[in-house]
């Protein structure tokens, strides 16, 4: 089932998801003293890597900070001076959806932070003859259960000031074409047989 819609202008930037890693990214580990140690890896479907001299890492859920850091105590019998680096190059499940009544319907990567209007952008902007902009719906998936959230981006588009609503990976952005009364109920019938 869906939980309670909410009316919402939106979230704000503390609710911005901070990045954490798991199967199919690709990351970069850089030793500053020991580049012969440099290694770019994607992760495993395990949510590990395999690297030089001390073997299997567990990085699923975990920040590349906190990665960092694991990697200098785990490193700090082997080197002199473990300065270790982990960069980002790809995330593979920070994409989110956008359908329904914009230009070009799809997958929108989302490298950082974005909001459901920048997503919208993404994809060519709406179709204003048919979008219903009074009533955004945001569908997030979250340990098991649906979440719903109608946004509210006339004021947006008119330039006015308003609080932006920030996605989370996975999410769907779904534009409908007309205003729709019993949003859990449109839920529903048409996302959750998409």
């Amino acid at each position: 089932g869906v939980k309670p819609v909410v009316n919402q202008k939106g979230s704000g930037p503390e609710s911005v998801p901070g990045v954490t890693l798991g199967p199919g990214d690709t990351i970069e580990v850089k030793f500053f003293h020991n580049p012969e140690l440099n290694d770019a890896q994607v992760i495993r479907p395990d949510g590990k890597i395999t690297l030089q001299l001390i073997g299997e890492v567990v990085v699923r859920g975990k920040s590349p900070d906190q990665l960092r850091d694991e990697l200098k105590v785990r490193y700090a019998p082997e080197l002199r001076t473990p300065e270790i680096a982990v960069i980002v190059r790809t995330l593979y499940d920070r994409r989110v959806y956008v359908g329904g009544e914009v230009k070009n319907p799809g997958l929108v990567a989302m490298p950082g932070p974005l909001t459901a209007l920048e997503a919208v952008i993404q994809v060519g902007g709406f179709d204003l003859r048919t979008a219903n902009v009074k009533k955004v719906i945001v569908i997030r998936h979250k340990n098991g259960n649906r979440y719903g959230a109608a946004l509210d981006l006339t004021g947006a588009l008119k330039g006015e000031e308003f609080q932006p609503f920030y996605l989370e990976p996975r999410d769907i952005v779904y534009v409908p074409r007309t205003n729709i009364a019993k949003v859990n109920l449109w839920i529903d019938q048409y996302i959750n047989k998409i």
